[in-house]
Order: C-alpha cells, then sequence, then structure tokens
C-alpha cells in the first residue's frame, strides 16, 4: 500500500496540512468529532450564510490516478429539500480547476450522497444525477467510511464512491485528462445560494495510489491451513472499531490457526497478539473436541518383521477424554495412510501419565516403514497429530556359522 498523505488530526492542529480558508464557516480540531482516537475535524457553515465555504486543503504531486478514504458524520443538515453541499474534492486547483472527483450531500427524503466529477466534453456532472431519489442515502449523526478512486485519462478515465466498503456510484469511459490531482480539499460549501448552514465531522483521512488501509486498528493473519501462523503477511485489515471478522472460503480438511495484533497510525505493531485455531473436517464442519496428542513415540525392528511401538499419553487439560488409541502405518505410497489403522490400543486408566508397548503384526521385510499413533475419544475423534517414526523390519535370521570348533580350556 503506498500513501501520499494521512491524518487522523491527533496532533490537535492542522500542522499536517497546507492551508486552510473560512469565509462565513469554520474548521476545528476537537474531541467532539473523533471517530478514532482522542481527535477529529469539525467543519461547519451556519446558516444563512448562501455564500459559507470552510476549507482546508494539502498538495499531492501530480496524481493521475488515486484513492482517497476518509470518516464521515453528518452531525446537521439544514436547509430544504434539494440543498446541496461539497464535502470532499480532488481536484487540479490550477488553471481551469477541474475536478477528478468529490463528494455532494443533497437532501431529499433525507440525506443522499453523489459522486461529483468533471468530463472535459460535457462538463461537471454527478453520479447519480441530483435528482429524485438517486443517490445513496445515509443516516444522520452516525460515521460512515467514505471511498473515492478516480483515474485522469483521455478517454478511459474513471471515477467510483464507496459508502462503507461497497460501491454506490461510478462513471468510466471519461473525458478528464487534465483532472490530474495536485490539491485534495476536506470542504464544506453551500451549492447554488442555499443557506441551510451544516456541520460535518471528519476523522482519519488518507490518499494514495492504491486502496488504503485504515489508519490504526488490527490486522488478521493466519497460517493459510498449515503449520505456524505467518506474521509477515496480514490476510486482512481492519479498523479499530471492528469487533468481527469474517474469512473467505477456507480450505479442508486443515487445521486453521489465526493471529491478530494491533497496529497504530505509524504502521507498527507489538509483537502481542490473541490467537486461535479451527480444525475443519473434509466436509468443512469444525472437528470435535478431540484428547491430547500421543508422546514419546519410538520403533524398533522386532523378531519374525514385526516391529514394536512406545509411546506414553498425558491426559492433564484434555479438550475430550481419550478412550484408546490407533496405530497407523505407511502403504506403497511411503506416507502414513491415516485412512485405515492396522490396529488400536485400549487406553490405561492407571494414573494420569501412562505408557504403552504395542508389537505389530510381519511386514516384507528389509522395505523401511513409518509408523504413528492418534489417541482417539470413545466416538472415535482423534487428535491432529501427524507426528511419525520410522523403522525397517527384520524378517531374515542372521547367517548359520559355518564351523564349530570345541576346545577344552584348562
Amino acid at each position: 500500500m503506498t500513501t501520499v498523505f494521512r491524518d487522523g488530526f491527533e496532533s490537535g492542529n492542522f500542522s499536517a496540512w497546507a492551508g486552510t480558508w473560512f469565509a462565513e464557516g469554520s474548521a476545528n480540531v476537537c474531541t467532539v468529532a473523533a471517530r478514532y482516537g482522542s481527535q477529529g475535524l469539525r467543519v461547519a457553515l451556519p446558516p444563512g450564510r448562501p455564500s459559507g465555504i470552510a476549507d482546508i486543503w494539502t498538495h499531492p504531486a501530480g496524481l493521475v490516478e488515486c484513492w482517497a478514504r476518509f470518516s464521515l458524520r453528518v452531525a446537521s443538515f439544514g436547509g430544504s429539500e434539494e440543498d446541496a453541499a461539497h464535502a470532499f474534492i480532488l481536484w487540479d486547483s490550477t488553471g481551469a480547476v477541474n475536478t477528478l472527483c468529490g463528494l455532494t450531500l443533497r437532501r431529499h427524503n433525507g440525506i443522499r450522497l453523489h459522486l461529483r466529477y468533471k468530463d472535459l466534453r460535457t462538463g461537471e456532472a454527478f453520479m447519480p444525477p441530483m435528482a429524485g431519489a438517486g443517490g445513496a442515502m445515509i443516516t444522520g449523526n452516525e460515521w460512515h467510511l467514505i471511498e473515492l478512486y478516480g483515474k485522469a485519462d483521455a478517454g478511459n478515465g474513471e471515477v467510483r464512491l464507496f459508502l462503507d466498503g461497497v460501491e454506490v456510484a461510478a462513471a468510466t469511459g471519461l473525458v478528464n485528462h487534465l483532472c490530474v490531482v495536485n490539491e485534495m480539499s476536506l470542504v464544506a460549501v453551500n451549492t447554488a445560494g442555499k443557506s441551510g448552514g451544516m456541520t460535518l465531522d471528519l476523522d482519519e483521512v488518507a490518499l494514495g495510489l492504491d486502496r488504503q488501509g485504515p489508519l490504526r486498528g488490527f490486522r488478521v493473519y493466519d497460517n493459510r491451513g498449515a503449520g505456524c501462523v505467518d506474521y509477515d503477511s496480514p490476510r486482512s485489515v481492519l479498523d479499530e472499531s471492528a469487533l468481527a471478522w469474517t474469512s473467505d472460503t477456507l480450505s479442508c480438511p486443515a487445521r486453521w490457526r489465526f493471529g491478530v495484533r494491533a497496529f497504530n497510525e505509524f504502521g507498527e505493531e507489538k509483537n502481542l497478539n490473541v490467537a486461535t485455531e479451527l480444525t475443519l473436517l473434509g466436509s468443512g464442519s469444525p472437528s470435535p473436541a478431540g484428547p491430547n496428542r500421543p508422546t514419546d513415540l519410538a520403533a524398533r525392528a522386532a523378531e519374525g518383521g514385526r516391529v514394536e511401538l512406545t509411546f506414553a499419553y498425558d491426559s492433564t487439560a484434555e479438550a475430550a477424554a481419550c478412550s484408546h488409541f490407533h496405530v497407523y502405518a505407511s502403504g506403497a505410497t511411503g506416507e502414513v495412510d491415516y485412512t485405515s489403522a492396522i490396529d488400536a490400543v485400549v487406553k490405561d486408566d492407571g494414573g494420569t501419565v501412562t505408557h504403552y508397548s504395542f508389537l505389530a503384526d510381519p511386514f516384507a521385510d528389509g522395505i523401511a516403514r513409518r509408523f504413528a499413533v492418534r489417541a482417539a475419544t470413545a466416538g472415535d475423534v482423534e487428535d491432529d497429530g501427524t507426528e511419525f517414526v520410522e523403522a525397517v523390519p527384520d524378517a531374515t535370521a542372521p547367517a548359520q556359522p559355518s564351523s564349530l570348533v570345541a576346545t577344552v580350556v584348562r
């Protein structure tokens, strides 16, 4: 993710911004406007000021394609039906003053959002058009995530508006190659001389070359279904208000492990996390609770091509009580065949830690075999261990001595 600009207003001032301008309007960093952290931006236009403007801006370096992200709460929006006001602009503030994309609010049976943009063939336009029931509805005095995407091109330009992660408006095939972004404005502007007044709260503003993640929040990591959690590549990034996360489809059967770490506005995270795991059956259903794994597994060749296995079991903190053990061996592929046990061993109830010895039936002579033991409940729910040991069965008796001589020793 390439970020050009970020500000969560935690500095308490406009130090991250290039400038401000107020004409019958105001903008203040204050605690009441914070969605995250302790500070946010409140932009206000009082009623009765039809030419009111409040603007703060920054100057990116000529972006042909970019993403913007910010949190918005419309604390108040007065006036009459069809009154409208601009709230955010990505634009070229020089020369012809061309808007790549922006956000406009309109009153019509509530508050509606419109995507503002410019096509050099037709001039300024809105998507959906500023009439009737068009525009995405938002709830007043509640926080929403706004994302804007824009690309300037001589015939393939496009702009898109997302509300709470869902695309709600788009325009493509635009001639907007002169709409290169050199200014991002958090702005409140009454349009068409309207004077109803409004108050907007904004927080966690970001501008970048690709879709931006939250300024602070949580990173979700996993193990891709095998081994340890990979903390180098997050599976998802959530903002700090998130209380839940839903994955996409997980592979199965597999033992999935997940970890979540918090990060701050500098991208830093502590090497501390909450973690959990989920074992999925081949059907995709969660595996029932199983017993602990056996320990100290060892194997040795015994007479007649047989193999002796020894192992132990510690029942401390079992998720489910062990009833017996399944013994598995490798087949023609050389891998342990967990689909069919070669035998079972009944658990000894003689204490917390118990020890076992098992003598397998004869195997083909001289061919290395792998062996594994899994603990199982009375309902045959096994542990998920994959540890194995190896032994070479020996069914060939040693060579007979060729001669025997007896000598008397005095």
